[in-house]
């Protein structure tokens, strides 16, 4: 039993090690698997939210109805003026405002990667924002560019409108391309910190707080692939020894614990004494010895009672009479 306990729980190890391992094409479908599902929900709320304005209801209604839990930024214009936002850590300066464009698309604002989208009723006009992840200049203890929730993917991958080989497409609900994930740093990226400010050491502690950490530990890939041989080696170990223990010493490890714990030893019982209802003794057991003698084989009779009548501690003159 505490053999099969110790394989489920290795298994278990190696599967949860190998669901968390994060990989870019991994975290591509991942990323794509939950913009799906953001698109649909934001599409849903966006039309509500215009059918809701064009049937003269106000905008305070609709937040006291609507239950937006996801994320999602909402930005709605009457004309050219901004009457509605959902949150304002995102600036809908930032987004593109235009009406040729139609459907999803990327943008990189000053503090994040979102894909936005346009919608226009009458007058009215919403634009609708979803966040992926942050893109700060300056990182430090509060701020971080992760992956914003619920989407989830390696802190260190990187969001990109190229689409070459090792970057990892990301599409809309309508197939059209929107941005690649890719775990080196996107060219655009490295040509926007070129030039002699990139060579200050200071700077480039501010940009890259990894900056002082080896060559192995920047790449990602790299990363999980070490991760992935450490826990292989481990899983191997773990796994050697079980075989050693359970099968190469099973027997020697066996009969080391009958030894253990098994002993042969002779008891030897003693008759008890016989009483009466009174508790006398009626019989007792004692220590008592025989001495035979074959007289045939004795030549001298009183020579041999000579010798042996002292050492039996009986009279040598009955001794002789009994041999005789």
């Amino acid at each position: 039993m505490r053999k099969t306990h110790v394989f489920l729980l290795m298994m278990a190890f190696l599967a949860v090690g190998f669901t968390a391992c994060h990989t870019p094409k991994r975290d591509a479908h991942r990323v794509q698997r939950t913009l799906l599902s953001q698109q649909s929900a934001a599409e849903q709320h966006a039309d509500s939210l215009l059918r809701f304005l064009k049937d003269g209801h106000s905008l305070n209604e609709w937040c006291v109805r609507s239950d937006n839990d996801d994320n999602i930024l909402y930005y709605v214009y009457e004309g050219e003026q901004l009457i509605y936002w959902s949150d304002n850590w995102l600036s809908a300066d930032d987004i593109r405002r235009t009406d040729t464009m139609s459907g999803w698309w990327y943008e990189r604002t000053n503090n994040a990667h979102v894909v936005a989208r346009w919608q226009k009723a009458d007058e009215y006009a919403v634009l609708t924002v979803i966040p992926i992840k942050y893109q700060y200049q300056f990182e430090n203890r509060q701020l971080h560019n992760s992956f914003i929730p619920p989407f989830e993917a390696d802190d260190q991958y990187q969001l990109s409108e190229l689409t070459v080989s090792g970057f990892y497409p990301v599409y809309a609900n309508d197939s059209t391309f929107l941005f690649s994930i890719t775990g080196s740093q996107p060219y655009e990226q490295q040509e926007a910190v070129a030039g002699p400010l990139a060579d200050s050491f200071s700077y480039r502690q501010l940009v890259d707080p990894n900056a002082d950490r080896p060559a192995w530990y920047k790449r990602p890939r790299m990363r999980v692939r070490l991760y992935w041989v450490l826990l292989v080696a481990l899983f191997g170990v773990v796994t050697a020894r079980i075989v050693s223990l359970t099968v190469v010493q099973s027997e020697a490890l066996t009969a080391r614990g009958v030894r253990q714990w098994t002993r042969e030893g002779k008891v030897a019982a003693r008759r008890g004494s016989i009483v009466d209802a009174g508790g006398s003794t009626l019989a007792l057991s004692t220590t008592a010895y025989i001495v035979s003698v074959d007289p045939r084989r004795v030549e001298d009779d009183k020579a041999f009672a000579d010798v042996i009548a002292p050492i039996l501690s009986v009279d040598r003159e009955q001794l002789i009479k009994k041999l005789g």
